[in-house]
């Protein structure tokens, strides 16, 4: 399988954010290490984070959004406000724009790039937070997607 193609410029956005994120957690005093642990992979791989070689996998932005209680949406590089305010009604949110985003992929684009993943997420977020049931978002991104497949 061929390796997913990353957006440098936007690995070292969600890179910043991640530090971001950790270093208001750990008051000032984060380095690589903790983020690796917290992220549970090697610091190997959180060096190439840094270095925009590579980007966290959604499951492990939503760990570390999680720990750093920020938002997964600006976490994942999304224009939005860092603080979760009204928390469960985003986790539900943004639980269930994941959940429909990866299912999408997994049986539409399995070989898609980081990039498309995200995109893909980001505007299952959107519909969800326009107020859209879980069966009309599935309905929008399968075409969507299926599109986005067609233009390569």
């Amino acid at each position: 399988m061929a390796k997913p193609k990353v957006s440098e410029a936007r690995a070292k956005l969600i890179w910043g954010r991640i530090w971001e994120a950790a270093s208001s957690y750990y008051e000032g005093k984060v380095t690589q290490r903790l983020i690796a642990t917290d992220s549970e992979l090697s610091y190997q791989l959180v060096t190439k984070w840094k270095k925009g070689l590579s980007m966290p996998s959604p499951e492990t932005l939503e760990r570390l959004a999680d720990k750093y209680s920020v938002s997964l949406a600006w976490l994942s590089g999304q224009d939005v406000d860092q603080q979760q305010g009204e928390f469960e009604r985003f986790s539900d949110i943004s639980s269930r724009a994941f959940s429909i985003a990866k299912e999408m992929v997994e049986a539409l684009l399995p070989n898609g790039t980081q990039d498309q993943y995200f995109q893909i997420i980001e505007r299952a977020m959107g519909l969800v937070l326009e107020g859209r049931d879980s069966a009309e978002v599935r309905g929008i991104l399968f075409e969507e997607v299926r599109q986005m497949k067609r233009d390569g």
